[in-house]
């Protein structure tokens, strides 16, 4: 199948590029990424294959990009219709969160301090951020306790073990499409986390919420509390 991937450059993104690559049932005939990357280039250009740089900002510009049969997606910039429409069979977006909890950014630190369940989903792209219907996921399990830390990395790592069964799926011809229910979904930018964990010297907060909080930050050294 001709393949279009769109990667932001991340190590859950290269893996995902080097998965495909050594899958000969697709043909990667574009990259889109947004940063520049030196890991891209070595891998690229040994296999002839074309790479565009762009976030998609520029609304007032259709690229022209080509037509694939399939796209895959681990990219931080909302797609445009326009380029979704040359995908045949649509392509699929993977997000490290139990979806439809948790749509946008911080998913880990969201999903400890409101409660929700935490995991790795596989979904179609639309037009809306972790919005489209599901195809594969996966949800975490026994980390009540943990550390936002630790909880983000058994993300990344459940996420990589999704990207492995979705793309066996498409190879399989098993286009799967599940609703997501709208009622439960829950979505975050990246400026609410400041918001949510300031508080004034006259505020009062439960212990749950702050327990909630300090695993919510314990992610380094210079932050939460060790």
């Amino acid at each position: 199948m001709n393949t279009i991937l769109f990667l932001d450059g991340s190590p859950i993104s290269l893996f995902l590029l080097k998965l495909i690559q050594k899958n000969k049932f697709f043909i990667i005939k574009k990259i889109i990424t947004s940063t520049n990357i030196n890991n891209f280039d070595k891998l690229i250009n040994k296999n002839n294959i074309s790479i565009f740089r762009t976030n998609f900002k520029n609304k007032s510009k259709n690229i022209n990009l080509g037509k694939y049969d399939i796209g895959f997606s681990y990219y931080d910039f909302k797609i445009p219709k326009y380029v979704l429409d040359t995908i045949k069979k649509g392509g699929i977006n993977f997000h490290p969160s139990y979806l439809p909890y948790n749509r946008g950014r911080h998913s880990t630190f969201w999903g400890i301090v409101k409660n929700k369940p935490l995991g790795a989903s596989a979904h179609w792209l639309n037009l809306n951020f972790d919005d489209g219907e599901i195809i594969y996921q996966k949800k975490l399990t026994k980390c009540t306790d943990q550390s936002a830390k630790v909880i983000y990395n058994r993300q990344l790592d459940l996420l990589k073990k999704v990207i492995i069964k979705t793309i066996s799926l498409i190879q399989n011809n098993k286009f799967i499409k599940i609703k997501q229910n709208n009622k439960q979904a829950t979505y975050h930018f990246a400026n609410e986390i400041l918001d949510y964990i300031s508080f004034k010297l006259t505020s009062s907060i439960n212990n749950i919420k702050l327990s909630r909080i300090i695993r919510g930050t314990c992610f380094n050294n210079k932050t939460g509390i060790p």
